[in-house]
């Protein structure tokens, strides 16, 4: 509508409050029992329960970081285990070789490594010298160590 002055004048209407609309019935403005309130643009759906996700997926990697350091440090301990049965077979069997015990030298060197928990996988004689390699099952892993044991170079005849 124009006012005498022919400047445009609006109507006022009645604007619904934040969320809800208005509908128009027989002519009046009536708020509807059940509304839909609109989400704002930027927002994404179903972005609630994303932390917990995250925590359940960084708590899962960090028990597998958990276990696979545990695994590090079993063969590790298992290889310490095995060298020191290694490094008593051998001296076994030096010591039997120079006649300071008598017996049979890789007879004497399956006796250490067994009481170590290990078994000889191989003994070799040279003259005064030992070559003993030995195994440890710690697990899922087989772990090996060599040791040679005989009199010190200067010592040799």
């Amino acid at each position: 509508m124009r006012d005498a002055d022919g400047i445009g004048r609006r109507r006022r209407t009645l604007q619904p409050a934040r969320g809800r609309a208005f509908v128009r019935a027989r002519g009046r403005a009536v708020t509807p029992v059940a509304t839909r309130v609109p989400r704002p643009l930027g927002r994404l759906h179903g972005e609630r329960g994303a932390g917990a996700v995250l925590a359940v997926a960084l708590i899962a990697a960090s028990l597998a970081f958990a276990i696979a350091l545990v695994q590090v440090f079993a063969a590790l301990s298992a290889h310490q285990r095995v060298q020191a049965a290694a490094d008593a077979a051998a001296l076994a069997a030096a010591d039997t070789l120079s006649g300071r015990v008598s017996g049979d030298p890789c007879g004497r060197a399956t006796e250490l490594a067994t009481a170590n928990g290990a078994s000889v996988r191989s003994c070799e004689l040279d003259g005064v010298e030992a070559l003993v390699v030995v195994d440890l099952s710690a697990g899922w892993v087989t772990v090996s160590a060599a040791a040679l044991a005989g009199p010190a170079p200067a010592l040799r005849s």
